[in-house]
């Protein structure tokens, strides 16, 4: 999950809120060279009292962790080096004019009652980043976006576009927008790529203008049901699961295994998977679940 927000202090606002609603495991710092700078954490949730005021300037001023840089040899190692986690955010700890104490104690208040009822077994391991819009930006865009750092296959991936075989979920991230009234939504599957892959933008205008943009609505909504099945949040975001709902779990759980097994995103896959691949092998998975009814493709 990615949380991004409009300065630093406000990023390691929404990190110190981490520190103490959850049990922090595993974290590093990301500074690199080519403008990508953010937090990455994992942690466990907590229950009972947070302790707040006896807390927080404790995490400000003794967190450290692990200071990620550029890689420094030629086997792909990076430089690392501790560092202070907290360095803009102590000043609004304190400020008269607006307490970030008091706004804490609120977002932790909501945080407690709202997972209270949780069975922590049922929540899976999330890796958060924390960061900037600018950062954010160059991470889609600019110097640090991710098909110019990392051994991106352009051509697989475009192929696979074209060849409708692109799922959110499956091979693609799953990205949500808020609404102007505070409702998540999934964002456009188009834009989803677009963010994650710039290079597929004349690709997705092509598609568009030979009238395949529904079909690719169709698909990727029938891949949110089937992922719904699994991953019980995202049963607000869809519609019409009920149908596929009533199936053995175990049995769909292994279908959507091997749609991640057949579409994955890696040049090291048998080729022979790959070109064996119908484009119509979707829509029929789909149909013989009771996701697509008729004879439309």
């Amino acid at each position: 999950m990615e949380f991004v927000t409009a300065t630093q202090q406000e990023k390691e606002f929404l990190m110190l809120f981490f520190h103490l609603a959850f049990d922090v495991k595993k974290d590093k710092q990301m500074d690199k060279s080519n403008g990508y700078n953010a937090y990455h954490c994992l942690g466990d949730l907590k229950y009972g009292d947070f302790g707040v005021d006896s807390r927080i300037d404790e995490i400000v001023q003794n967190t450290k962790t692990c200071l990620y840089t550029d890689k420094s040899n030629d086997r792909g190692e990076m430089e690392k080096k501790e560092t202070k986690v907290f360095n803009n955010v102590g000043v609004l700890m304190h400020s008269d004019s607006d307490n970030g104490k008091n706004t804490l104690e609120e977002m932790l208040e909501i945080f407690r009652k709202r997972t209270k009822n949780i069975n922590v077994e049922n929540i899976p391991i999330i890796e958060c980043h924390f960061m900037t819009a600018e950062t954010e930006q160059n991470a889609i865009s600019g110097s640090a976006a991710h098909s110019n750092y990392k051994n991106v296959d352009e051509e697989l991936i475009k192929d696979m576009f074209n060849s409708g075989k692109l799922f959110r979920g499956i091979n693609t991230p799953w990205k949500f927008i808020i609404t102007s009234d505070g409702r998540i939504q999934l964002q456009d599957i188009y834009q989803t790529m677009i963010e994650t892959w710039p290079f597929l933008k004349n690709d997705i205008v092509k598609r568009r203008k030979n009238g395949l943009e529904e079909k690719d609505k169709i698909n990727n909504e029938c891949c949110d049901k089937l992922l719904s099945t699994q991953f019980p949040f995202l049963n607000s975001l869809v519609e019409n699961n009920d149908e596929i709902k009533k199936k053995n779990k175990e049995e769909l759980w292994g279908a959507l295994k091997q749609c991640m097994l057949l579409y994955a995103l890696e040049s090291n896959v048998d080729p022979d998977i790959i070109g064996n691949l119908q484009p119509q092998y979707m829509y029929e998975l789909f149909k013989s679940y009771g996701l697509i009814t008729g004879n439309s493709r």
